[in-house]
């Protein structure tokens, strides 16, 4: 998918606000001439091209989005929130409304404790972030009332959803699993860690690098434990883990919580008794550990523009009647090493996508 320039883009570089822009762009409001003429003539260079809600729109018609999420780990999640943002900033005059309910995990138990105790009536559509395939049930039966869903960040394939906007899980589980064969080509033990089990994204990425590393070597023997996505749960089955399978070589783990408990454990250890570590997902803390030789490799998959494009597709097919025409629009999965792991720390939020 292409990257847009977005209005947020343009009032930046202009010096003014989003909704300066929009009044210039779409000749309504009170403006400078000054100001007007700057702002097309920045939008004319970056080929800036309207998604044309303005000439489709009802304003009387007021849209109500619910975004399910999780909120932790906090570092991942405001990247995606960021993102999510962004694209509401755009659409910010066209009557929309928006209300986040967060859970604490991405569990079956606090994604149907959130949903069971909205008011779905007064909603829409819905972004869910969904955390296990159980969730489909609730989705069905929205889209059986009426209602618009679009799974982000993480899927449930079988439901009726729009689509899902996020990563291929499975992919990178490939790239992670290809990284491992290069680092250790005749490994006989690795530890697979999952956040939890039921996910999509956590399941599909440990697949992908099983099926990486046996491609190689048919031979290696695979272990899996569940940690909840709680650093601590991770530390400890890592823990035990060592106890019961001194042996094994390397760990993978499906999302940086599970890396940083896993790494708390092997930094701890003798450096030539490590096993090497490969995780998932960027933030300051997996870096820490890059830096430290601990952890090998990461992956980067994008949260801030799997936010975006989740509102922005979802908004204009209800604002603009703009068609659905994937059933999956795939962000690419980038692999991190220690050598480029701080480009990876910036917040899209706070640099539109361009490296400093």
């Amino acid at each position: 998918m292409n990257n847009r320039v977005t209005l947020k883009q343009i009032a930046e570089l202009a010096g003014v606000s989003i909704g300066t822009v929009d009044r210039a762009l779409n000749g309504r409001g009170r403006i400078s001439t000054d100001t007007k003429q700057r702002i097309l003539k920045i939008a004319k260079q970056l080929d800036y091209r309207p998604n044309m809600l303005a000439s489709s729109l009802s304003k009387k018609r007021k849209l109500h989005i619910g975004i399910i999420m999780s909120c932790k780990p906090e570092e991942f999640c405001n990247h995606l929130i960021h993102g999510v943002k962004d694209a509401l900033d755009e659409i910010s005059t066209y009557g929309v409304n928006t209300e986040f309910i967060f859970t604490d995990t991405l569990s079956y138990k606090d994604q149907m404790k959130a949903v069971s105790m909205l008011d779905t009536d007064k909603f829409d559509a819905f972004l869910v972030n969904a955390g296990s395939r159980s969730v489909g049930d609730w989705i069905d039966g929205i889209v059986k009332d009426g209602k618009s869903v679009v799974t982000f960040n993480t899927d449930v394939e079988e439901c009726n959803r729009l689509c899902y906007v996020g990563e291929n899980p499975y992919s990178a589980g490939l790239l992670v699993g290809n990284m491992i064969n290069e680092i250790l080509p005749k490994a006989k033990k690795i530890v697979l860690f999952m956040g939890f089990k039921d996910n999509y994204s956590h399941s599909e990425r440990c697949r992908g690098v099983k099926d990486a590393v046996r491609s190689a070597n048919p031979n290696v023997k695979f272990l899996e434990l569940e940690y909840q996505d709680v650093a601590d749960s991770a530390r400890q089955k890592m823990e035990q883990v060592l106890k019961d399978e001194p042996d094994i070589q390397a760990v993978f783990a499906a999302s940086a919580t599970g890396v940083w408990g896993i790494g708390q454990v092997v930094s701890e250890m003798q450096k030539d008794s490590r096993p090497k570590v490969f995780g998932y997902d960027v933030n300051h803390k997996v870096a820490e550990l890059m830096d430290l030789n601990i952890c090998q490799a990461t992956a980067f998959q994008d949260p801030y523009w799997q936010g975006y494009y989740s509102m922005k597709i979802l908004s204009e097919h209800l604002l603009s009647k703009q068609p659905i025409t994937r059933d999956k629009y795939i962000i690419r999965t980038k692999l991190v090493l220690k050598n480029n792991v701080k480009d990876y720390l910036l917040d899209r939020h706070q640099y539109d996508g361009f490296l400093l």
